[in-house]
């Protein structure tokens, strides 16, 4: 049976590197690490020497701090910038990022452009506000979980998920639903995002240590079926109890948020436990900024946009198909999409000066559904024009 287990892992491990390999033409993950490098210059990508700029007290704050860690521990993040900070908003998550702790010095970090190890504590310095959560499991399905978590390393990073997943949740926000479909989990490219890769995880170690994955279909059938099913009995059950009670991002858009991690601990405290950080370093929840304090930001952003250095990833048209169409077909129709996009952000940022975001969401949330009544309304015409009586009326 162990055999086995290696066999496939083996293969998954085939897989991701040779759909990392024959990745060609238009590039999306070196556009949003343009963008990125421009926007959220503390992303874990960059910065390699972020432990070592650190203040001493810093450093030995997070040395404390990962004598406290195991592997298999969940460590949640925050990055700071003006980036982050309105994505986390927008989408009603506290934190933005989640790694997996592998072993006393490193973590699996599932970012752009790819998948790869990181050092522990780098991930605990306080000016990342981490949170630590602990899955129990016994000692041999955890060596199991850790075992799949190192078969990601080399994996591509799905850019187009993580945007059309905020972009699900940032309509959740604003409107309480989305019109949006369920994402699907595509194995083919095998592309991951962090959340959705560590639920898989627990699914898939589960699945290997019952011996239920006997040959690569099987394998592969029980992968799409991760979003779907769950994680391991507990967590299964702690997203089962979410679910009548709220609404877990898991099951309504098809891939998992931070949020439906902290949901299931508030439901079920004893499948996901909460490992204490000494509080004189650390927080218990993430601190907000003041918006006064993203100004310099928001201005250098602004320069990098009128001077065109920008490469901003959410243009790209494999992102957002139907978006882009539609942004192309707005009046004025001889102004590019990219135009169009500065000219909406200018319109934006004076709405913040005049009324500090009050506007900006009223707004936003009556485009939206202006847009959500033409996108309904345009496909009741199409099934009108379809139907047979519909030609028969007509003539």
């Amino acid at each position: 049976m162990q055999d086995k287990h290696s066999k496939l892992l083996t293969l998954w491990s085939m897989k991701g590197k040779r759909s990392a390999a024959t990745a060609a033409g238009f590039s999306l993950g070196a556009l949003a690490t343009s963008a990125a490098q421009v926007l959220a210059p503390n992303s874990l990508q960059f910065n390699e020497h972020e432990f070592q700029r650190s203040p001493k007290e810093a450093q030995d704050a997070a040395r404390e701090a990962a004598k406290l860690v195991k592997p298999g521990d969940l460590v949640f993040i925050t990055t700071s910038g003006l980036v982050y900070s309105v994505g986390r908003y927008l989408t009603e998550n506290a934190y933005d990022h989640v790694v997996v702790v592998l072993d006393e010095r490193t973590v699996l970090h599932v970012g752009m452009p790819s998948v790869k190890l990181m050092p522990l504590e780098r991930l605990l310095l306080p000016q990342r506000q981490p949170v630590v959560l602990r899955v129990p499991m016994p000692e041999a399905e955890l060596q199991l979980f850790l075992r799949c978590a190192r078969q990601l390393i080399g994996c591509k990073y799905d850019v187009a998920r993580a945007y059309q997943l905020m972009l699900r949740l940032v309509l959740k926000r604003l409107t309480g639903s989305t019109p949006l479909p369920r994402l699907p989990l595509d194995v083919k490219t095998n592309a991951w995002i962090c959340s959705d890769s560590i639920m898989m995880l627990h699914r898939i170690q589960r699945s290997l240590n019952q011996g239920e994955a006997r040959d690569r279909s099987r394998f592969v059938t029980l992968t799409i079926a991760v979003l779907l099913r769950g994680l391991t009995n507990g967590l299964y059950l702690g997203c089962i109890l979410a679910a009548r009670t709220t609404s877990p991002d898991i099951f309504t858009l098809g891939s998992a948020s931070m949020t439906d991690f902290q949901r299931i601990r508030r439901i079920q405290p004893d499948i996901i436990s909460r490992v204490p950080l000494p509080v004189v370093n650390y927080t218990l929840a993430p601190r907000n900024r003041s918006w006064r304090a993203f100004v310099p930001e928001a201005v250098r952003f602004v320069q990098s946009v009128q001077d065109g250095t920008l490469k901003w990833p959410l243009l790209a048209p494999e992102i957002f198909p139907k978006v882009h169409e539609f942004a192309a077909s707005m009046p004025p129709a001889s102004w590019p999409v990219k135009r169009k996009i500065q000219a909406l952000g200018y319109v934006i940022v004076l709405l913040l000066m005049l009324r500090r975001g009050l506007t900006v969401k009223r707004v936003l949330l009556r485009a939206v559904e202006v847009l959500m009544l033409r996108y309904v309304a345009h496909h009741v015409m199409l099934h009108l024009q379809s139907s047979p009586a519909f030609g028969a009326a007509k003539l």
